[in-house]
């Protein structure tokens, strides 16, 4: 069983995260899947990686060690509810990660990496002119260093018409 400690520090305001799809590559390094509200330290300790999502679910990725040192941590913008349903590590140590999102506006963010680094809070949407609370189906493809691979995305919508 696999257990990691993310510090809240949200000073009494309410805030919870949970890690819901695990998977491990060769080395025995450890994908987590997961969601959060409020301020989390994801650092290692020696360096915060602070997320702050006060009002709405944010979705993470974050990858640890064998001995359960986080090595990286990223975030999905929230720009809509995202269900995650499965991760797999393919051959190449590419990561797939399937599931469904609905948008709380016209775009999708499954870029888990900021456009400009240097302010962490800004995402180019992948996909855009969506129909607002519509149910998005996805497979997004990672490299091992958590790096969005647009050639390995599918998207379809999972709306049915009766």
């Amino acid at each position: 069983m696999y257990t990691v400690e993310m510090e809240d520090i949200n000073e009494g305001d309410i805030s919870y995260s949970r890690v819901t799809h695990l998977a491990t590559n060769a080395n025995n390094e450890i994908y987590a899947l997961g969601h959060h509200l409020g301020r989390h330290d994801f650092g290692d300790g020696q360096q915060e990686t602070v997320y702050n999502s006060p009002t709405t679910t944010a979705y993470f990725i974050m990858k640890l060690d064998e001995d359960k040192n986080i090595l990286w941590v990223k975030q999905f913008n929230p720009g809509g509810r995202y269900e995650f349903g499965s991760i797999v590590i393919g051959d190449s140590g590419d990561l797939f990660i399937s599931g469904y999102a609905e948008p709380v506006a016209s775009e999708l963010y499954l870029d888990p990496n900021p456009i400009n680094p240097t302010m962490p809070n800004v995402y180019a949407p992948t996909h855009e002119n969506l129909i607002r609370n519509h149910s998005y189906g996805f497979v997004v493809k990672l490299d091992a260093d958590g790096n969005y691979i647009t050639h390995g995305v599918t998207f379809f919508d999972v709306n049915l018409a009766w």
